[in-house]
């Protein structure tokens, strides 16, 4: 996994829009939750204690896509296990 100026927690929703990212402020902590349409809607993200951080949100599709394929996989897991 490459490197983000910030740490990424994901909450999946479905469809990949709707899921949440949350942002973390590398000079103070502050986390904050945003969507990934708001992601995509902007390019940097000003924290409430003034620090000003790029987003990228091909990194984060990226992310997600991965973490969305992941999950599918273990769905279908255990579906083969439940069977």
């Amino acid at each position: 996994m490459s490197q983000l100026p910030f740490l990424m927690e994901v909450h999946m929703t479905d469809p990949i829009d709707d899921a949440e990212i949350e942002l973390q402020c590398e000079n103070c902590g502050r986390k904050t939750k945003k969507s990934m349409e708001w992601i995509e809607d902007h390019d940097e993200f000003a924290c409430d204690c003034g620090t000003t951080i790029p987003v990228d949100a091909s990194k984060y599709r990226k992310e997600l896509a991965k973490a969305e394929s992941e999950r599918d996989g273990f769905q279908g897991l255990m579906e083969k296990l439940g069977k």
